[in-house]
């Protein structure tokens, strides 16, 4: 039962809440849930976002003479489109197909002069579109709107939540940045983007924008889903059981029921037998390699730390290194595996930061299975790596290579020095 007898009930209660301060953020959820019902996505976002940090007075008051337009609770304010748009309007309410309303939108987007709607118009009728199910023609309406969202963080979100649903991923990717520089402290900016790179498969950083803006908001249900559909995706399942155990799961039974079934079937890629010991030659060897290269020990797509334990069990290191994890497949799992075998471990960091090291690493470990394609942003750092080891096949470096042992390969440095 809706404890807020529907959306005038809602509408009555928010405008009262106003007057005596500010709204309850269960109200404000409630708000956000219906207006996403009508596919007002932006308004939407914008009042979960107040759920979480309420804005000045006079910004809600706009929200809700907004949402009371939106849902009917007060007369439209705006002018009638100019007649040149009847033809797009008229057919979108008999119910187009979705290229005829592209089509038609296309011709009319560079409409100049009293032939061109306002922007609240173009706002509206892109709403409707999408609604319709023609987001490709939502976005084309709101084209002649691209300068103004480069300031403005609101219509930056829409123009991402376009390009997201046209499957133009890159673009949606743009304008989810863009909005988040205009406004770094909305958690739901983090999140949209973090779905953005989660639909691209870049798993780590949308493990890290999901992260960001728990941090925000914690507990929220979206940033939970999205931490967790990363790590799954990932194979992180030791994680995910982790975050379970903390209670960090959503309150959504049937997206809890779908994420255990989803483990289930899950197949833990086998790992490697243990590889036989290394002579005292080739110890010898690796010690003296490794002895006094400055800069840190980075691990590359981490699961259990494999190949650092093993190096550890052939007496490589006097002393243990300091490892900086980049891009781990399972954190928990993985920062739990080398703590417990004495590894100091820096803070997991996506793999975009391997742009930002001032030195180039003393060993380089990629501990990812062969077959995979390997991220751009590690071609400098494999360029600058006095040392790097990774599983036999994943790099192709033929004049660096210094040998292999129990399906690991070793490879020097670019300039055949190491």
């Amino acid at each position: 039962m809706n404890d807020l007898n529907g959306e005038d009930g809602l509408l009555e209660r928010l405008a009262a809440a106003l007057e005596r301060g500010e709204p309850e953020p269960e109200t404000c959820e409630a708000m956000a849930d219906q207006l996403l019902a009508l596919g007002a996505g932006g308004a939407a976002a914008r009042w979960r976002s107040w759920a979480l940090l309420p804005p000045a007075a006079e910004v809600l008051h706009q929200g809700l003479a907004e949402a009371r337009r939106l849902l009917g609770g007060a007369p439209e304010e705006a002018s009638p489109l100019p007649p040149a748009w009847s033809a797009l309007v008229q057919a979108l309410e008999a119910g187009a197909p979705a290229q005829r309303l592209a089509a038609l939108a296309r011709e009319l987007r560079d409409a100049a002069g009293p032939a061109a709607p306002a922007q609240p118009q173009r706002l509206e009728l892109s709403r409707r579109l999408q609604r319709a199910g023609a987001p490709q023609a939502a976005l084309v309406l709101l084209d002649p709107l691209m300068p103004a969202a480069v300031a403005d963080a609101v219509l930056a979100q829409r123009l991402a939540e376009l390009q997201r649903e046209c499957g133009n991923a890159q673009q949606a990717e743009l304008w989810s940045r863009l909005s988040l520089r205009l406004e770094p402290r909305q958690p739901l900016l983090w999140f949209l983007l973090a779905r953005v790179l989660l639909d691209q498969g870049v798993l780590d950083e949308a493990l890290h924008c999901a992260e960001t803006g728990l941090m925000q908001a914690p507990g929220h249900a979206w940033g939970r889903k999205l931490r967790l559909n990363s790590l799954a995706a990932a194979g992180g399942w030791h994680s995910v059981a982790q975050l379970c155990k903390a209670g960090e799961l959503p309150a959504d039974p049937a997206y809890v029921s779908g994420l255990e079934a989803q483990r289930r079937r899950y197949r833990r890629r086998l790992g490697r037998a243990e590889p036989p010991p290394l002579g005292l030659e080739a110890r010898l060897r690796l010690r003296a390699l490794l002895r006094g290269q400055p800069g840190p020990l980075l691990l590359l797509h981490g699961r259990s730390g494999e190949a650092l334990q093993w190096l550890q069990r052939q007496g490589i290191w006097s002393e243990l290194p300091e490892v900086q994890p980049l891009g781990s497949r399972d954190p928990l799992r993985l920062a739990e595996c080398l703590g417990g075998a004495g590894f100091r471990l820096g803070p997991e960091r996506p793999l975009s930061a391997l742009a930002q090291l001032s030195e180039p690493a003393a060993l380089l470990v990629i501990e990812r299975p062969a077959g995979r394609r390997l991220p751009r942003q590690l071609a400098a750092c494999l360029e600058r790596a006095p040392l790097l080891l990774a599983p036999r096949g994943v790099l192709r470096l033929p004049q660096r290579r210094l040998g292999q042992h129990g399906g690991w390969e070793l490879f020097g440095a670019a300039d055949g020095q190491a």
